[in-house]
């Protein structure tokens, strides 16, 4: 783009390269010199640092695993007809790059350029800010660019599903359960790597369940999955939301996922118990009577005297009352279960016992 044959100029605190290049300016640029007075115009582009120095001409933006080197190249023109100098550079994601005020001539029409080398492990934005004075005005003046780095960073997924404890360690397929209070419940937490970079150091909460898992070290790479299963007894419905965290092995950024599961209980139904049907009341029943008729016995005594002759009779009547037999029936009670009063008694008939309510039962 510009050829000539660089000088380098000096190192700034960032171990960065300054060279000038001189050379025709892009018609773009060219245009913009119309105005006399000092003018600047600059551009940032990156590149993976390969160890050559050399820089993109256009790229500002650049997609790398964490880790990776990345070469940050900030280049500036003079669109002015007068020199500048008192070089001032601010970069967003550095901080100051050059200067401040640092003391180099850029005569119209030439181009300076610096790089800096550096490894990054998360996305990173640049805006940077290049500010310059022109020695025959001291008027300032300010120019801007941005380019961006792209880190994969570590990505994972959480599913949740949940099903009746059976004893074994299995997971089951669905997201949604109606159960009884009181159902043991097999939660299942499946974590699975869908970026690039390795994951370890697994922490899992449960809203309602609690921390589940805390710095659990057990490194997953990409397409692998890290598998918790969780067995609790639940009373009351609950929407479970999870969710997963991990540090990727490279960057140590944290990638996190989440979950969630509905879980519903029946209400608990009253247990009716009731008992045999009764049997009728019995009744104490008296037997026909028997009547002996009254009897009455007669006793006659005659005495006779001869000569001057004595005749006594006596007449005794003895009358028995009316006589009646009678014959007793009895009858065993009904048993009646224990708790309850005797419903009926002997001889007389009573209702039966109501039907027994028990409290629901779990």
């Amino acid at each position: 783009m510009f050829s000539s044959a660089p000088t380098s100029l000096r190192r700034s605190a960032l171990a960065a390269v300054i060279v000038l290049t001189a050379g025709v300016l892009p018609a773009t640029v060219a245009s913009t010199m119309a105005n006399p007075g000092p003018g600047i115009s600059i551009k940032v582009t990156l590149r993976q640092d390969d160890g050559s120095g050399l820089c993109s001409e256009t790229d500002d933006s650049v997609l790398v695993a964490p880790g990776t080197p990345v070469l940050v190249c900030y280049t500036a023109i003079n669109t002015g007809d007068e020199t500048l100098s008192l070089h001032t550079v601010t970069d967003s994601a550095l901080g100051v790059v050059m200067g401040p005020d640092d003391v180099f001539t850029l005569d119209a029409g030439n181009s300076v350029r610096f790089t800096h080398s550096a490894t990054w492990n998360a996305t990173t934005v640049h805006d940077v800010v290049w500010e310059a004075v022109g020695e025959e005005s001291d008027l300032g003046v300010i120019a801007g660019d941005t380019a961006t780095i792209e880190v994969e960073e570590p990505e994972i997924s959480l599913e949740m599903t949940v099903m009746m404890d059976d004893g074994t360690e299995t997971c089951g397929t669905d997201t949604a359960l109606l159960v009884p209070a009181g159902a043991a419940l097999r939660y299942c937490y499946t974590m699975t790597v869908i970026g690039d970079e390795a994951v370890n150091v697994h922490d899992l909460d449960d809203d309602h369940l609690g921390v589940l898992l805390a710095d659990l070290d057990d490194e997953a790479g990409p397409g692998e999955s890290v598998v918790h299963t969780e067995v609790f007894v639940i009373e009351e419905p609950a929407l479970h939301t999870g969710t997963w965290a991990a540090i990727g092995s490279v960057s140590g950024v944290e990638a996190t996922a989440t979950d969630s599961l509905q879980i519903d209980v029946t209400p608990a139904q009253p247990t009716t118990t009731t008992l045999p049907p009764c049997e009728p009341a019995t009744t104490v029943t008296d037997p026909p009577t028997t009547t002996v008729p009254e009897t009455t016995t007669s006793t006659t005594t005659t005495s006779t005297t001869t000569s001057t002759t004595t005749t006594t009779s006596t007449t005794t009547t003895t009358t028995f009352p009316v006589f009646v037999a009678r014959t007793t029936s009895t009858s065993t009670p009904v048993p009646v279960p224990a708790g309850f009063a005797a419903a009926r008694s002997v001889g007389q008939a009573g209702p039966c016992a109501p039907p027994l309510t028990l409290p629901p039962t779990r």
